[in-house]
């Protein structure tokens, strides 16, 4: 990317991290809530960043292998915290509490258990892969038949049990239906082992175990990466605010309000991300040539 010709230069400095690291949030984010990408800048973007020394992750809510998809899809170079409770870093996984596995085999446990319940008030099961990308690909007779109510569970989360509801069309379609949410929502939470959430309007449904949340897991990653200097962290929301002390805290644009930042994007999700990335990559390289000059 031509950072003049893309008018980068004319935007108010950004504050500098520390270190070359940049983290990025996923839906909302980098990805659009539909979770496409929304702007063709984002390859480029991320590759000048890379090249001029910047390290370029995830940290979401999203599971671990969500994370790698992404990782590969993008050709990030960076860490992945995944659920506030996997950092994995250089091809190693960390934990940022010894918990962790044990309340993960327990998930295993309770999601055959709610699922077994579904099964036998007549709603189909769908657990073999990330959700949002099995229901992109969903076809008629695969997952169901037109009519079919459908609970895509997530195997992959470790510290919760998830499931998208949607009930399949005669045109192949997935839909979203409030009634069929509520009645899923109603036969998974005895098998809740966290806190039950309300369904979503996306028809989200099941429970988080709020054991660590992106700070514990970015604190990891500094101890485990031997860094004590700030880091970017690039967001949409209040849950994105890890503090000030470990990170410059930007956003994207149509962040939600009350997201205390050091910078904002003037584009939403994708394009905000281009532009922020962008950004940093021209005022580090700004920064890092007139501390050359003046050495």
């Amino acid at each position: 990317m031509n950072l003049l010709r893309e008018g980068i230069a004319d935007f108010e400095p950004l504050t500098l991290p520390d270190e070359q690291i940049a983290l990025v949030d996923l839906r909302g984010t980098i990805t659009n809530d539909e979770v496409s990408l929304s702007h063709p800048g984002i390859y480029t973007s991320i590759q000048d960043a890379q090249r001029a020394g910047w390290l370029i992750g995830i940290v979401s809510s999203k599971t671990l292998e969500n994370q790698r998809r992404w990782r590969r899809y993008l050709g990030l170079n960076g860490p992945l915290i995944a659920e506030g409770a996997i950092v994995e870093w250089r091809n190693e996984l960390h934990y940022t509490n010894p918990l962790v596995p044990a309340i993960a085999e327990q998930y295993v446990i309770a999601r055959a258990a709610a699922q077994q319940e579904l099964v036998s008030m007549g709603v189909h099961v769908w657990d073999k892969d990330d959700p949002t990308w099995a229901m992109a690909e969903c076809r008629i007779g695969s997952v169901g038949d037109p009519g079919d109510t459908i609970a895509f569970f997530d195997p992959y989360r470790k510290l919760g049990m998830t499931a998208f509801v949607r009930v399949l069309d005669t045109k192949g379609q997935l839909i979203q239906n409030k009634q069929e949410t509520k009645r899923v929502a109603k036969y998974i939470r005895p098998f809740a082992l966290g806190h039950p959430m309300e369904p979503h309007d996306d028809g989200l449904v099941g429970d988080t175990y709020q054991l660590t949340t992106k700070r514990d897991g970015i604190l990891a990653f500094r101890s485990i990466a031997g860094i004590t200097g700030r880091i970017a962290v690039i967001g949409n929301s209040k849950k994105d605010d890890v503090g000030s002390d470990i990170a410059v805290l930007l956003a994207v644009g149509g962040a939600e309000a009350g997201f205390r930042t050091d910078g904002t994007a003037n584009a939403p999700q994708t394009a905000g991300v281009v532009e922020l990335l962008g950004r940093l990559t021209f005022a580090a390289k700004i920064e890092y040539s007139s501390s050359a000059r003046n050495a």
